[in-house]
């Protein structure tokens, strides 16, 4: 039975952004296919660096786009909570090291 490939779009291409995409690389059936980057030119940029088809330096974008599987929230902490909601609201797994909120109140 053939195992279906798993879209990825990493939220934050800094140096632990770009750690993930290197960790994902090594797992078979993983594409990366699209970065979130802080602007539109550093996504680009990284995106044609790390040869990934698609980017944009807007993270909603990605959480929205049906052809992705997983995303990978690599953003600052101040953003978690709002990728984890709209993740949520849409169905979309997601994956994270960081504090999920800032606080438990």
């Amino acid at each position: 039975m053939a195992t279906k490939e798993l879209n990825v779009s990493i939220l934050g291409m800094g140096f632990m952004g770009q750690a993930h995409l290197l960790a994902w690389r090594q797992v078979p059936s993983v594409s990366i296919q699209l970065i979130v980057d802080h602007t539109a030119e550093a996504a680009r940029t990284k995106a044609e660096f790390w040869n990934v088809p698609r980017w944009t330096d807007d993270w909603q974008q990605a959480v929205c786009d049906p052809s992705i599987d997983i995303i990978d929230n690599c953003l600052p902490n101040a953003l978690h909570l709002a990728v984890l909601q709209a993740c949520w609201a849409r169905g979309v797994p997601l994956y994270t090291e960081k504090p999920l909120v800032g606080s438990f109140q």
